[in-house]
């Protein structure tokens, strides 16, 4: 596992050799952890900037918002292709909105649309460029650390 953790693109057979078993006995060992929930999936991460894609996240803090106002705004958001993600966070901003596409100018003109159609919900906004991808990894690395300390 912890092999798959520190390098998750890695090949079957490399993996494998790493762990000392056999690649039919490692297919067999990751079929019974996804049976058993333990793996759920895994997730593949484009890399947009090989790709010429631009990434935005677009904060938004609301302000005298009604049921109405709200259903349209994330009507508007989820027909739109260029959005790729919406989250209702708790804290500074009521509203994260990633945003992807081929040119910068698109970009604007979205936010520009945005903040026309509902300056009357948007108190406050702001826009963040992604240069860089984080990968997340849902399996505690402190696990691993404090095996290796009680091994030796």
């Amino acid at each position: 596992m912890k092999n798959l953790l520190d390098n998750p693109k890695i090949r079957m057979t490399t993996l494998a050799k790493q762990s000392g078993i056999n690649i039919k006995t490692l297919k067999t060992v990751l079929r019974k952890l996804r049976r058993e929930n333990i793996v759920r999936g895994f997730k593949h991460i484009i890399d947009t900037n090989q790709l010429d894609i631009y990434k935005f996240r677009l904060f938004l803090k609301l302000h005298n918002l009604s049921k109405t106002r709200e259903d349209e705004l994330m009507t508007y958001l989820l027909k739109t292709k260029e959005i790729v993600q919406v989250n209702k966070t708790v804290g500074d901003w009521d509203i994260e909105i990633d945003i992807e596409a081929l040119n910068k100018t698109r970009i604007r003109q979205l936010t520009i649309e945005i903040r026309d159609s509902f300056k009357d919900i948007i108190e406050t906004f702001n826009i963040m460029e992604f240069y860089q991808h984080y990968t997340r990894a849902y399996l505690p690395r402190y696990i691993f650390e404090e095996e290796e300390i009680e091994m030796i």
